[in-house]
């Protein structure tokens, strides 16, 4: 009798986890920022930068379909964003230049109705869908860090004399730092079912993040003071030199309107496949 029950037990989860209220698939894409450098263009389906280069989406995702109109969906997506100034139609962010990239993986859980009936037995069936939900973006952040050397003689003694034009440099160095971004996750899209058990979707989702340095417009600036330990150029005549060359750095660096979150936009298409046998949605 246990063993009866044992084997049925066994049997009603397998059907449950390939009926047809699973799906499981891909999607391709393209990212775009909406962001303090590079174009402002609110979708841009394949974003490309004066070098050339595309931004790139790419993924897998999970949907569980509990009724004809509703699913819920899972996503794990690799995101390679790139921005460019020098394709911006404002003319202060054409001149000013500044271009980068960053690749940002985002796990997030959404919530989809469809506007007809799509998720029943059916051979060819069509219907437009809103989604709405919420995730996670892992993304690079950059920390500045000044720093500055004496030229030397051939003893490999520090050259100190303001009268010569290379006594002294100072330059920076960046290191990339991972950080994690709260991201919503909204959009529309259209889902193509044929075949009985394939999908084809493409769709468009917003991003609005709680972080302002998905393009590197915010970056963290190391203090000087922490990074200047000789004590003879703190009490040297062009320490001041220093000081007005980091400052003059550290403004090159904080562009755009701190005050303002960034966002970023996927727009993508993906094809999935639902398991096993037509759905029974008496339940």
């Amino acid at each position: 009798m246990k063993f009866k029950i044992g084997i049925s037990f066994i049997i009603g989860i397998v059907s449950f986890c390939f009926s047809q209220r699973h799906e499981l698939g891909i999607t391709l894409g393209s990212p775009n920022i909406i962001g303090d450098i590079g174009k402002t263009n609110y979708i841009q389906p394949i974003p490309i930068n004066s070098n050339g280069d595309i931004s790139f989406t790419g993924g897998i995702n999970y949907r569980y379909n509990p009724n004809p109109r509703q699913s819920y969906r899972l996503n794990l997506l690799y995101n390679t964003i790139k921005f460019d100034d020098r394709l911006a139609f404002e003319d202060y962010r054409y001149a000013r230049g500044l271009y980068d990239k960053n690749d940002i993986l985002e796990a997030s859980a959404v919530f989809e109705y469809y506007f007809f009936d799509i998720n029943d037995e059916h051979e060819f069936a069509v219907s437009p869908y809103i989604f709405g939900g919420l995730g996670f973006a892992k993304y690079n952040s950059k920390e500045f860090t000044y720093n500055y050397e004496f030229y030397r003689d051939s003893n490999g003694d520090k050259i100190v004399d303001t009268s010569r034009p290379d006594y002294f440099n100072s330059y920076t160095t960046y290191d990339k730092n991972s950080e994690t971004a709260f991201a919503l996750n909204f959009g529309v899209g259209l889902k193509v079912k044929f075949n009985y058990n394939w999908i084809f979707f493409a769709e468009v989702g917003f991003r609005p993040t709680n972080v302002d340095n998905l393009d590197y417009s915010y970056t963290k600036l190391q203090n000087i003071q922490q990074n200047i330990v000789d004590d003879e150029l703190l009490t040297s005549p062009f320490y001041e030199e220093v000081q007005n060359r980091f400052d003059a750095d550290r403004a090159t660096r904080q562009t755009g309107n701190p005050k303002t979150n960034d966002w970023y936009v996927v727009s993508g298409i993906g094809i999935a496949y639902a398991f096993g046998r037509p759905p029974c949605y008496c339940d």
